[in-house]
């Protein structure tokens, strides 16, 4: 059976997939600009704030359950970054 602490690293890890793979869409896209950029780097300033949580989260003894919904609002955040969803503005619309 997994252990706590290697459950809630698995679903960071997951997280952290989650980043690379919105980087890999930007650095497909023909014009690399200050806007990607900056989206990249809110993306991983989300990463970073969700790691932060889980640290206070496990030092305050919060559940499994608690922490991979943390995680979760994350990866939603990360979701509305993807530039293949509607979320992201674009001046095309």
């Amino acid at each position: 059976m997994i252990n706590y602490r290697q459950e809630i690293l698995e679903n960071f890890d997951g997280l952290l997939v989650k980043f690379y793979r919105i980087v890999g869409k930007y650095a497909e896209q023909a014009e690399k600009d200050e806007k990607t950029k900056g989206l990249i780097t809110v993306g991983w300033t989300s990463v970073q704030a969700c790691a932060k949580q889980i640290k206070q989260a496990e030092k305050s003894g919060k559940s499994l359950t608690e922490i991979k919904l943390i995680i979760f609002r994350f990866e939603q955040q990360l979701d509305a970054l993807d530039p293949l969803d509607s979320f992201v503005p674009s001046e095309q619309l």
